[in-house]
């Protein structure tokens, strides 16, 4: 199975990242700011000014260029990349087949296929490592909310008891005490 590159994503290079974040910080923004002003997870934001993800939608560019005032026209626009180097005759020979096989006109096309296979694997894999940092973070945000409830909880029957016990004369700590005994109990024959 073939996927193919977004034509909706601008590469992320150091320049770009570099004038994002002299933008931001000469606005006084924090990555949780413009977080918030984007409506994306701050993980996700700091990602992008580290240049953990390499490429990034070209709407999310320009929401980032208009937060900060700044001009990325030109880096929304498509550009081709030249290159040239030498190959082996073994490797002219893989290729004039490959060539044949895709049905490509020429070596040059088939070598940019190459490419763009090897580049849509690596996004490939580098989303599923995104999506696993994306779960993570979900499940540890939804451990540590259930976590202050428990301790919300624990907070109100701490002060239920000790309201209870002022109210009614009643020795709190005895009490405890007795209910601890209890549940050692229950959980005592429960284990037979």
């Amino acid at each position: 199975m073939s996927v193919t590159s977004n034509n909706n994503e601008v590469f992320l290079d150091d320049n770009l990242i570099d004038l994002i974040k002299k933008a931001r910080r000469s606005k006084d923004f924090t990555q949780i700011d413009m977080a918030e002003m984007l409506g994306i997870s701050s993980k996700k934001y700091s990602r992008i000014e580290t240049k953990v993800i390499s490429r990034i939608d070209r709407d999310m560019l320009k929401k980032i260029a208009d937060i900060l005032d700044i001009n990325v026209s030109d880096r929304i626009n498509n550009y081709g990349l030249r290159c040239s180097f030498s190959l082996s005759q073994d490797m002219r020979n893989d290729l004039e087949v490959l060539k044949i096989s895709k049905g490509f006109s020429s070596i040059s096309d088939t070598v940019k296929y190459c490419v763009h296979e090897v580049i849509n694997d690596f996004f490939l894999r580098k989303c599923s490592n995104d999506l696993l940092d994306d779960l993570r973070e979900m499940l540890m945000t939804t451990y540590n909310n259930e976590l202050d409830k428990l301790s919300r909880k624990n907070e109100i029957n701490e002060a239920i008891l000790t309201i209870l016990g002022a109210k009614f004369n009643i020795n709190v700590d005895e009490i405890k005490k007795e209910i601890e005994d209890e549940i050692k109990k229950r959980n005592h024959a429960n284990q037979y």
